[in-house]
């Protein structure tokens, strides 16, 4: 009998504490190496859980957003190196938005709230920080 309340009690601790626990940030990053048929690229999928972020929410042809953020942009299409990431889901699938309210909510629901903002024509640049509380 004692066992089988510890059991449950146990059941019922981790079931509470996973309600609390917010849903994952997961960032696609992609190396890209040389042009054309020598072109190399390499992606990588990573769950976010830094305290700080910087994103740019880009605008593309069809009305849809994604967040993305350039690590290292093109200097010469002699030695040609590209490193960048995309908010994605967790299989590295890009994330688009319909618009950026849709988009701050995503972040809010996992744990970021909006630092800055920084508007451009065809992207807004975003820095977030986790917040220290979660609602």
């Amino acid at each position: 009998m004692k066992t089988i309340i510890l059991l449950l009690l146990t059941v019922l601790i981790v079931s509470c504490s996973k309600k609390n626990e917010l849903p994952g940030l997961f960032i696609k990053t992609s190396d890209v190496k040389g042009v054309d048929e020598n072109q190399v690229r390499k992606d990588t999928i990573t769950k976010f859980a830094l305290d700080y972020l910087e994103v740019g929410l880009n605008s593309y042809d069809g009305g849809f957003f994604k967040a993305k953020k350039d690590l290292v942009k093109p200097e010469s299409l002699g030695d040609f190196k590209m490193k960048f990431y995309f908010i994605a889901d967790s299989l590295g699938k890009e994330i688009e938005f319909e618009n950026s309210t849709e988009f701050l909510n995503f972040m809010s629901a996992r744990g970021y709230e909006m630092a800055d903002q920084v508007k451009h024509q065809y992207r807004i640049d975003y820095t977030f920080k986790r917040r220290t509380e979660v609602p």
